[in-house]
């Protein structure tokens, strides 16, 4: 869906509810214009699609201990934390943003971070993500897939194509599923490696292994 400037005359009353609103969801007044009357035409936004794609992810997880969804003051972005066994009992913070182009493709910004000022932690953070990049790049099947690694931070820029099988309804469920066991994936790697840090080559076999699978489960709406 395209967005353009549209001239709208109102009262200040309905401005001024619309405004207090819009500042307890933390969203600005044009979002939540839009998302009103989108809802009164029965027509379904990106916002909404996204925010429904999160929430079934977020459904996910309800019955594993191991992660703690995270509560977002913005509905763009969803947020999951796990701890790691190591001194201190960091935690790691997954998220992923997602937008929809016009064109129905998806853009997706997948990070792992973990906010730490151990030296020691971040490098075996840092460590681990590389050997993770190094695992996937050769199994990738997208062409505009990017990483960055440093300084506790994992980032993964990526587009999945909209040629797919699956469509609508059915391709959110697929996709939400496809981030989750990707979070799993992940977590399941570094918290092997974190008892093995020296195990390098091993691993990267491993999760390159695991990534394989993954990718044969889910073709095209692999992250």
């Amino acid at each position: 869906m395209g967005k353009n400037v549209y001239s709208l005359v109102l009262t200040d009353e309905v401005v001024q509810a619309v405004d207090e609103l819009a500042y307890a969801n933390n969203v600005s007044r044009s979002h939540l214009i839009n998302q009103i009357l989108a809802d009164a035409l029965s027509l379904t936004t990106q916002e909404t699609r996204l925010q429904r794609l999160y929430e079934s992810v977020a459904r996910l997880f309800e019955q594993e201990r191991v992660f703690q969804v995270q509560t977002q003051p913005t509905d763009a972005v969803f947020s999951i934390r796990s701890a790691l066994r190591y001194k201190y009992n960091p935690t790691i913070r997954y998220s992923v943003a997602f937008t929809r182009q016009e064109d129905g493709a998806f853009w997706g910004d997948w990070k792992a971070v973990c906010r730490t000022q151990s030296e020691p932690l971040l490098l075996l953070l840092n460590r681990f993500f590389q050997v993770m990049a190094d695992a996937e790049r050769p199994c990738q099947q997208h062409k505009r897939v990017s990483y960055q690694v440093g300084e506790g931070r994992f980032c993964k820029l990526f587009a999945l194509p909209k040629e797919t099988s699956v469509s609508g309804k059915e391709a959110d469920a697929v996709l939400a599923q496809s981030l989750a066991d990707y979070i799993r994936l992940f977590d399941a790697a570094i918290k092997e490696y974190f008892r093995a840090p020296g195990e390098e080559n091993v691993l990267r076999e491993k999760i390159r292994g695991s990534y394989r699978q993954y990718q044969g489960k889910y073709g095209l709406w692999a992250l």
